[in-house]
C-alpha cells in the first residue's frame, strides 16, 4: 500500500437532502469497486461534498445552506489533504456558479498544496450549460481549469473540443463515457424479449428528477395526444416548484396510465428496468445520463433528445428514437412508433443490450486510471 497513488474522489456520496442523481451513485459505484483501483496501484478514497442537509430545490442557487456548506465543504477538504498521504484530488464537478466554487477551491488547494495533482471531471455537456452567462465568472473558471488543473475529464468529444477552443490546453483534456454497473441476466434477457413481443400495451419508464430540464412535463402531454394502450412507470422526486402544481394536475389527468414510483434503487429499480419496453428521456440538457445506458443494459429500447453526449452513442433508428426538446408532438409520434412498430423495437432492445458492453464499469476504471497516470 506504500507505493500506492492515493486519490481522494471529492463528489457528492450522501444525499443529505438533495436528489440522488448521476454522479452520486457513478461515485460510490467506483468506490465499491476499490479493489479494481488498487490493481491498478490506486489507493481509492471518498470525500462527500454534500455536507449540510439542504432541500433538493436549492440546487444551483445561491441559498444560506450552500454557503454555509462551501466553507464547510472547503474546511473540511483542507483538513483531509493536510493530512499529507494524498497525491491526487479527483474533483467530480457541478456547473455554473457552483462550478466556479470548485473551481475556487482547487485553486486555493494548489497553492497550498502545489505537488497535489488536481483533476477535474466536468459532469454535463454542453460548455454554454456549464459556464455561468457571466463573462468575469466564465474567465475564472477557464483560467482556473486552464492554468491550474492537471487534467480535466469531459463526458463527450464535443464538449472537449469546446472547451479546447476557450483556451483549454489540449494536451490537459481527456474524455470519458459514463458506464453502467449492472446488467440484465441472460434468462431475463430473453423472458423479456419475448415477453415485450407479445404485450398488448407498451410499458414504459421515465427516470430522473422530476423538473423541467428532464421534460417530465412534455412526456405527459405527448400521452395525451396518444390513443393506445401504455404505461408509464414515473421513477423520480419533484425538485422543482415551477413544475409541480402542473405536473399533479397531469398525471392525475391521465389516471390508471401513470404509476408513481418515487425515488428508485436497487431491486426495485431493477424489477422495472426488467420489466420495460422502453425508457423516455425527454431532457432538455445532458451531460451522458446513466439512466439511457442503464435501460440499454437492461434490454430496452429509448426515446430521448440530441443534447449533450447522447449523439455520440446513441442513434436513431438502431438505439431507438430521437426528437427535438420541447415538441410534444413530434415525442407522442415517438412512441406511437415504439407501440405500432413491434419488430424494430425488439431489434432495438436486442442492439441496446449488445452496444450497452462497451460502456461497463471496467472500461471506465481502466480510462479513469489512465487519466490518472
Amino acid at each position: 500500500m506504500a507505493d500506492m497513488k492515493k486519490v481522494l474522489m471529492v463528489a457528492p456520496l450522501e444525499a443529505n437532502g438533495r436528489y440522488k442523481g448521476g454522479i452520486m451513485s457513478m461515485a460510490n459505484a467506483l468506490l465499491n469497486k476499490k479493489e479494481r483501483f488498487a490493481e491498478k496501484g490506486i489507493q481509492l478514497c471518498g470525500f462527500n461534498t454534500y455536507i449540510r442537509p439542504r432541500k433538493a430545490e436549492t440546487i444551483g442557487k445561491l441559498d444560506m445552506t450552500n454557503i454555509l456548506n462551501l466553507f464547510d465543504e472547503l474546511k473540511e477538504l483542507l483538513r483531509e489533504i493536510k493530512k499529507g498521504d494524498k497525491t491526487t484530488v479527483y474533483y467530480n464537478t457541478s456547473i455554473k456558479n457552483a462550478l466556479l466554487k470548485d473551481v475556487c477551491i482547487g485553486v486555493l488547494l494548489k497553492k497550498l498544496r502545489p505537488e497535489i495533482k488536481l483533476i477535474y471531471h466536468i459532469h454535463f455537456a454542453d460548455l454554454e450549460k456549464i459556464l455561468p452567462t457571466s463573462q468575469v465568472l466564465r474567465k475564472i473558471i477557464l483560467w482556473g481549469l486552464g492554468q491550474k488543473a492537471d487534467k480535466v475529464v469531459f463526458l463527450s468529444l464535443k464538449t472537449r473540443d469546446e472547451f479546447v477552443d476557450h483556451g483549454i490546453p489540449c494536451k490537459k483534456c481527456h474524455v470519458i463515457y459514463n458506464f453502467c454497473a449492472d446488467y440484465i441476466s441472460a434468462y431475463d434477457y430473453s423472458q423479456k424479449i419475448e415477453r415485450t413481443a407479445e404485450r398488448s400495451y407498451l410499458d414504459m419508464v421515465f427516470m430522473a428528477s422530476i423538473d423541467k430540464r428532464k421534460g417530465i412535463l412534455d412526456l405527459l402531454k405527448s400521452i395525451k395526444l396518444c390513443d393506445f394502450p401504455l404505461v408509464l412507470h414515473i421513477c423520480g422526486i419533484c425538485n422543482d416548484n415551477e413544475v409541480k402544481d402542473e405536473y399533479r394536475l397531469l398525471v392525475s389527468e391521465l389516471g390508471k396510465q401513470v404509476i408513481e414510483h418515487g425515488y428508485v434503487e436497487f431491486e426495485e429499480k431493477k424489477n422495472i428496468l426488467k420489466a420495460s419496453d422502453c425508457m423516455v428521456l425527454p431532457t432538455y440538457g445532458e451531460g451522458f445520463p446513466l439512466t439511457v445506458i442503464e435501460e440499454m443494459a437492461y434490454a430496452g429500447s429509448v426515446i430521448t433528445t440530441p443534447v449533450g453526449a447522447i449523439p455520440e452513442f446513441f442513434k436513431d433508428p438502431d438505439n431507438g428514437y430521437l426528437f427535438q426538446p420541447g415538441n410534444i408532438k413530434e415525442l407522442a409520434d415517438c412512441i406511437k412508433r415504439m407501440y405500432e412498430d413491434r419488430q424494430t423495437r425488439v431489434k432495438q432492445m436486442k442492439n441496446n443490450y449488445e452496444e450497452s458492453k462497451n460502456y461497463s464499469i471496467e472500461m471506465f476504471i481502466n480510462r479513469m486510471a489512465e487519466v490518472i497516470g
